[in-house]
Parts: C-alpha cells; structure tokens; sequence
C-alpha cells in the first residue's frame, strides 16, 4: 500500500501565516477554519491521493 504525506507545514507556515497570507488565511477562516484545524486539513489531501493513485 502506497502513502501519501501532505506537510503540516504547508497549512501552518503557509496558509495560516497572518503576517503574509496574500489572503491565502482568509479563504480558509472565511469557512471557519483556523490553525487548530490544521491536522485535519491535511488528511484531505492525503485521503485523495490514496483513492487516486
């Protein structure tokens, strides 16, 4: 079985960065999302790459 990893790091130094976002935060909290949802974020995009490929 294949795994696929998606890096904490792209939503919690990335998209959840306030001090740089570009709106990037916003798209996300917009939603309700926060950096407290962050594990459960990454498990989506990991969750389709299993079922993909």
């Amino acid at each position: 079985m294949e795994t696929s990893y998606c890096d904490i790091r792209k939503l919690t130094e990335y998209i959840f960065r306030h001090d740089n976002s570009r709106g990037k935060n916003d798209l996300f909290e917009d939603r309700g999302y926060d950096i407290g949802d962050a594990e459960n974020l990454k498990e989506e995009p990991e969750r389709q790459a299993k079922e993909k490929y």
